[in-house]
């Protein structure tokens, strides 16, 4: 991002017909019984130029649904994010061991 920033990854793919992307996290927890690994992910499209003034990074370029992520309220990013559902996959496993 900070060698060429979202107008450079925009020219990048000038003239690229399939814009299909996604992003994924992947956490890990290791502990005496092994490591066990959490991802997330959300597909989407790297758009034409630019869209929205909320979130970071890649948001204003990365189309979800019918909306660029920096289009998309705090609260409805956090519904889709690749981060959130990475982070609640550990969650639902660690709470299940303490049950």
């Amino acid at each position: 991002m900070k060698t060429i920033g979202n107008g450079g990854i925009l020219r990048l793919m000038e003239g690229i017909t399939d814009r299909s992307a996604y992003f994924e996290t992947v956490i890990a927890y290791a502990s005496d019984e092994g490591i066990r690994v959490f991802s997330g992910r959300i597909e989407g499209k790297i758009l034409e130029a630019p869209r929205g003034s909320e979130g970071f990074g890649y948001d204003p370029i990365f189309f979800v649904g019918d909306r660029s992520l920096a289009e998309l309220p705090l609260s409805e990013k956090s519904a889709v994010s690749h981060r959130g559902k990475a982070l609640a996959a550990f969650r639902d496993w660690f709470v299940s061991l303490r049950s």
